[in-house]
């Protein structure tokens, strides 16, 4: 099994180094911060990345949400994470959680 995850510790870090901006890599890592299973809602992440001053040029916070809602798309687009039935909020893949 050691094997396997290793295998796909690297094309998580392919992916990972491959996405197109610095904010995909932020959200990225801090999702990784949440507790195994857990779902972590957009609005939380649009409050961090404000407060972390993570996205660049913005003027408000329906600006920072959709920011963040479109990297959360190229997220779900690379396969680091999973969407949910609860509406906006997001999942890491399972796999993601024994690597971090």
């Amino acid at each position: 099994m050691h094997c396997s995850i290793e295998k796909h510790g690297r094309c998580i870090e392919l992916n990972y180094n491959f996405l197109p901006t610095d904010l995909c890599k932020h959200l990225f890592l801090m999702c990784s911060i949440f507790s195994n299973h857990s779902y972590i809602p957009m609005e939380t992440l649009t409050r961090y990345c404000m407060g972390l001053a993570l996205i660049p040029n913005i003027e408000s916070v329906k600006e920072a949400r959709h920011n963040i809602h479109q990297t959360m798309e190229e997220l779900k687009a690379a396969y680091l994470l999973l969407d949910c039935d609860k509406g906006l909020v997001f999942h890491l893949l399972p796999l993601l959680k024994l690597r971090l």
